[in-house]
C-alpha cells in the first residue's frame, strides 16, 4: 500500500463551551492538521494516527458541553469539494490526490 493510499483526510470541527478546553482541543488539532477556519481543521494522516487524535480529543472534551466533529473525506468526496469566496492557502493540501 502506497503512502498515499495508506492516508486519509478528515475534517474536524469543535464548539467549545470553556476556553481552557478550547485551547486545549485546539492545540491538538494545530499540531495534526491545517486551520481551515477558526474552529475547522483538515487533518491527512494515517488511520491509527487519526483514532488517536480522537481519542486524545475525546479526552479533553465535557461531552455534555462541547462537540467535535470528526467527518472522514475520501478521494471521492474530496474531488467535489468547491469553495466559495477566498479559497484556502496552498499549504492546507497536504498531499495530492490522484
Amino acid at each position: 500500500m502506497t503512502l498515499l493510499r495508506a492516508r486519509q483526510m478528515q475534517l474536524l470541527a469543535y464548539d467549545m463551551a470553556d476556553p481552557r478546553r478550547l485551547r486545549r482541543v485546539a492545540q491538538q488539532m494545530e499540531q495534526a492538521g491545517a486551520r481551515l477556519q477558526k474552529s475547522v481543521f483538515e487533518v491527512a494522516d494515517r488511520r491509527e494516527r487519526l483514532a488517536a487524535l480522537a481519542t486524545r480529543l475525546a479526552g479533553l472534551i465535557d461531552p455534555a458541553s462541547d462537540q467535535v466533529l470528526l467527518h472522514a473525506c475520501c478521494a471521492h468526496c474530496r474531488r467535489q469539494t468547491r469553495w466559495q469566496g477566498r479559497p484556502p492557502s496552498a499549504d492546507v493540501e497536504p498531499f495530492w490526490i490522484i
